[in-house]
């Protein structure tokens, strides 16, 4: 065969193993599974076409019923995303144009209030019509129920529910919404009744995990919305309806788990109904035995989903629930969904929040967990994953071996760590590390690399043959380490290259024993603390990991330059410091460039030099400690990444995260990068550049990468 049809065959296998390349050159690495799949919906009058959405991603498109997807979140504008409109929360199609849609969407915090799009074109473009608090990301509501119903009778109107905003409705599909009361309530739930015309349940749960100052209850109109009566105190987390029937089964939560109710009075009053269905086990069961947080209605039979998707169903004549036995789950494409082989064997799907019933056949099922989307055919018994293409991983770093192109280690929340060895085409997991958020190599070591982060806050690996395999460190020295987010944990590691000796970034307050810069001078396994100079107070070095609301990617805060010299940051008191190594201390740096939100980085090629992109521009830092702002950077900010192969190339997002632009005079000129910012990413991002490869480490939606040698 001639040696150019073998590159083709070849470049066609590496597209095929990392997702196929688009129109802008832009290609998703294949690790799938991170965010909390949310929901799934069947276009009513189209089978073929579904819309799916994590909390931290989307919405995504299959038009060939699940088995590829592609994701839309990244036609939003920039300021979409800086109102988290890519963390949706429910999705209604209208049932005459698979191509029009409506969704609500949120965040954690009360001082960011998203609300309700639209789109008319199958989400090549949205608009905002409503905007209202509405729980996504960061709080357990986003598992449970729905934010947004339509009249199954008149299409048109919808009803959305907010916390504390109260309910909303809508009588020209969502373009166009009005309130109609019931402030201070904390909503997660609205169904139209499909028996009673014009009745619609909106319901405010009490669940003891989720902290709210809002009130609860079960809120109930019969007049299509315009007016509304709180009927019980007491509300379902979620609810559904026996068809043909005013009789309603809901989940309550409690402080022991959650148990299965009915009410046979239109939402008046509620008693147990759960006859046949596991009680919760203990506390600590990692199963969360007792635990139920998704209902439906399969034909005649209701269907009740528990915390690791073992599905109950009862029937009109069944006196108690009965569990679907689970044959198989079998992985659709292994090759992109490689986070899931684990759960797959011991055939669970963790955290199943949702549970999609296909209207024209009841034996076909659809749920979603805490990684995949899942289709049954057979009511249940058997599985198969949908979601190739969804792939809402939420990456902490990406960093390239300074020896060998074919070198990467990819850490990810949740779902650990992978490595690959031969440039990305494959990867395999560690099964040590438990998101790791910062990796540094050796440069005197060949293969030698550290890993530090994980939920426990005291992991730091050790691998000698460039992350096929791991150790831990023996640890001495090196402080305790609570559960990271009783505010401990070591979350960066750099490698002084004139040593080779390793520092890590530990929090807590800054002391000998606790937080503060932490050097090993044996690769990893003693330490000493080497915070001199360091201010002395309670918190400096970032706490947690998703602290300051878990950008896309985390910043090094602590950098060296090739001489040795070295900057490193508080985030929590935004302060600077750079290393003198005269008097072997760390001295303060004016770089005052945002709270919490900047990134700093080495000049590869300028001994001493560093830039620290924050909010409003880029500061040069010189190797006699002189700061200054790096004029024409006006525009740039929250993260710089230099290419320490390709002399003079920086990289560098716009503030808002609209463009991303490229230097290749070290940072004295800029040019904007075409279709710089066609992936699905938030407006705060972080980037990775080795060997003119570019890497977009985005808000829930995975790593994209992208070759820049043709440009």
């Amino acid at each position: 065969m001639r040696p150019a049809v073998l590159f083709c065959l070849g470049f066609s296998l590496i597209c095929l193993v990392l997702g196929a390349e688009d129109t802008t050159g832009w290609r998703l690495l294949p690790i799938s599974g991170g965010g909390n799949m949310t929901g799934v919906c069947i276009a009513p009058s189209n089978p073929e076409i579904w819309y799916a959405y994590a909390d931290v991603g989307g919405p995504y498109r299959s038009d060939d019923a699940g088995r590829t997807w592609r994701a839309l979140h990244g036609n939003m504008s920039p300021s979409l995303r800086m109102k988290f409109a890519d963390h949706i929360r429910t999705i209604s199609i209208d049932p005459d144009d698979p191509d029009c849609f409506v969704f609500v969407s949120g965040w954690l915090t009360e001082d960011v209030a998203a609300g309700a799009f639209v789109s008319s074109d199958g989400g090549r473009t949205y608009r905002q019509t409503l905007t209202a608090k509405i729980r996504g990301e960061g709080s357990e509501s986003k598992r449970m129920g729905k934010a947004l119903a339509r009249n199954p009778c008149r299409p048109r109107e919808l009803v959305a529910v907010a916390e504390g905003d109260g309910i909303f409705l809508s009588t020209d599909a969502g373009e166009t919404w009005r309130a109609v009361g019931c402030r201070g309530y904390n909503f997660m739930d609205v169904w139209y009744d499909r028996t009673v015309h014009g009745r619609i349940y909106a319901s405010a749960a009490n669940v003891p995990s989720i902290k709210t100052s809002y009130g609860f209850g079960l809120f109930r109109s019969d007049d299509n919305g315009r007016s509304w009566t709180r009927i019980s105190e007491s509300a379902p987390s979620e609810m559904t309806q026996v068809p043909g029937s005013i009789e309603l089964v809901g989940i309550f939560q409690n402080t022991n788990g959650s148990v299965v109710c009915r009410s046979r009075n239109a939402g008046m009053t509620w008693t147990p109904y759960a006859e046949g269905l596991p009680l919760v086990k203990s506390e600590d069961d990692p199963t969360r035995q007792g635990y139920y947080q998704a209902l439906a209605f399969a034909g005649d039979h209701v269907l009740v989903a528990d915390w690791i998707g073992r599905i109950y169903r009862r029937g009109p004549k069944d006196g108690r629930w009965t569990a679907v036995p689970v044959e198989s789950m079998t992985l659709a494409n292994p090759q992109t969904q490689c986070a899931l082989k684990n759960e797959c064997r011991l055939k669970y799907r963790r955290c199943t929040c949702d549970i999609t019933v296909d209207p024209a056949d009841p034996n076909h099922i659809l749920t979603v967990d805490w990684f995949m989307l899942w289709e049954s055919q057979d009511g249940g018994r058997n599985w198969l994953s949908r979601g190739d293409g969804i792939q809402q991983v939420v990456p902490f770093t990406i960093s390239c071996d300074p020896n060998s192109s074919q070198n990467i280690v990819y850490g990810l929340a949740d779902i650990g760590q992978y490595s690959s060895q031969d440039g990305g085409v494959s990867y395999h997991n560690d099964p040590y590390a438990s998101g790791t958020m910062s990796v540094a190599w050796s440069t005197k070591r060949p293969g030698r690399v550290y890993a530090v982060g994980g939920k426990t806050g005291a992991q730091f690996l050790i691998s000698d043959d460039a992350g096929r395999n791991w150790r831990m460190s023996k640890g001495v020295g090196m402080p305790y380490f609570g559960y990271v987010k009783c505010g401990h944990g070591v979350f960066t590691v750099a490698v002084d290259p004139t040593t080779d000796d390793v520092c890590i970034c530990v929090a807590g307050p800054i002391e000998p024993g606790q937080g503060g810069i932490y050097r090993s001078k044996d690769g990893g396994d003693t330490w000493v603390w080497d915070g001199k100079g360091l201010p002395k107070v309670p918190a400096f070095y970032r706490p947690e990991e998703f602290w300051y609301g878990g950008p896309a990617g985390w910043p090094a805060q602590l950098v060296f330059s090739s001489d040795g010299s070295a900057l490193t940051f508080g985030p929590v008191v935004d302060q600077s410091y750079r290393f003198d190594r005269n008097g072997n201390e760390w001295r303060p740096v004016d770089v005052s460039c945002g709270h919490g939100k900047f990134a700093c980085a080495a000049d590869p090629f300028v001994p001493g030099r560093f830039l620290v992109a924050g909010d409003h521009g880029l500061i040069e830092v010189l190797k006699n400690g002189v700061s200054r702002k790096l004029p024409g950077s006006e525009q740039l900010g929250f993260s710089v990444a230099f290419d320490a192969q390709t002399r003079g190339l920086v990289v560098a997002p716009t503030v808002g995260g609209a463009e991303i632009r490229l230097s290749k005079d070290g940072g004295k000129s800029w040019s904007a990068l075409p279709n710089g910012m066609d992936v699905p990413t938030g407006t705060i991002y972080q980037l990775v550049v080795d060997r003119k490869r570019l890497f977009v480490l985005t808000r829930g939606s995975g790593v994209w990468t992208r070759d820049l040698t043709v440009l």
